[in-house]
C-alpha cells in the first residue's frame, strides 16, 4: 500500500511538472552559443551529484559552448529524485531522474526541444519508466506517457 501511495503522488507531481516550458536565461551573445548541435550541458554548482529534494527545490543547469563558456542557464525542478542525469543529442535535451534504488530502476525521462529564438526548453516527451516482475519472475518494463 505504501508503494502505491508513493507512486501515485510521484505521478501527480510529475504530470504537473512535465507539461511546462522552461525559460532560458541568456548568458552570452557568442556565435558559438547559437549552434545547438555543439552545446553541452552541465550543473553550474555540481549539486546534481548530491542533490536532496527535501533540502533544495531546484538545480541551476547551464548550456555551454565547446569551450565550456556559459551560453544559457535555467532552473530545473526535479520531481522525484536526487539521482539525475542529463545529455544533449539530436538537438534535444534529455533529463533522467531515477527514483529509489538501482534494483527497481524506476525513472522519469523527459525530453525537451531547445528553442534558442524564444529562449526556452519545450517539453517533447515525458515518460515514467517502471520495472516489475511478472508471475514467472521475468522483468517487465512499463512505459507510461506523463503528458496524456
Amino acid at each position: 500500500m505504501k508503494k502505491i501511495i508513493i507512486m501515485v503522488s510521484t505521478l501527480v507531481s510529475c504530470i504537473s511538472h512535465a507539461g511546462t516550458s522552461i525559460p532560458l536565461q541568456k548568458l552570452s551573445d557568442s556565435k558559438a552559443c547559437q549552434n545547438i548541435d555543439k552545446l553541452i550541458i552541465s550543473d553550474d554548482s555540481g549539486k546534481s551529484e548530491d542533490f536532496s529534494i527535501p533540502d533544495e527545490d531546484y538545480l541551476i543547469l547551464r548550456l555551454s559552448d565547446t569551450q565550456k563558456n556559459g551560453c544559457y542557464s535555467f532552473k530545473y525542478f526535479p520531481s522525484i529524485s536526487p539521482d539525475i542525469s542529463f545529455f544533449i543529442k539530436n538537438r534535444k535535451l534529455t533529463i533522467n531522474e531515477i527514483a529509489g534504488s538501482t534494483l527497481n530502476g524506476n525513472q522519469i525521462r523527459t525530453s525537451y526541444s531547445i528553442n534558442l529564438k524564444k529562449k526556452r526548453l519545450d517539453t517533447l516527451t515525458s515518460e515514467m519508466i517502471t520495472f516489475d516482475r511478472d508471475e514467472k519472475a521475468n522483468v517487465v518494463k512499463v512505459v507510461s506517457n506523463l503528458l496524456e
